[in-house]
């Protein structure tokens, strides 16, 4: 299994980890690895990069498909309290 299909992997069983998560579940070494190997399933929009609240929060990366359905689950929330975007 390539680094990248274990990020997959790890990021989709847990919803979402930062780098230094992702080390550590994975056991990917060197750690160096783990952020090249991101910035490329983001880029092929296999995960998305979510910034913390306050900026100092490490970053974490998401699977694209739990976020795709939050997003939907939002939504129609939003409709049945008739509320417009």
């Amino acid at each position: 299994m390539s680094h990248a299909d274990t990020i997959l992997t790890a990021i989709h069983d847990s919803g979402g980890l930062t780098n230094s998560e992702i080390v550590r579940r994975t056991g990917i070494q060197p750690h160096q690895q783990v952020r090249p190997v991101c910035r490329l399933l983001v880029r092929e929009e296999r995960i998305v990069r979510e910034i913390g609240p306050r900026r100092h929060v490490p970053e974490t990366y998401a699977a694209v498909l739990d976020l795709i359905k939050h997003r939907i689950r939002s939504t129609g929330e939003e409709r049945r309290r008739g509320v417009t975007r």
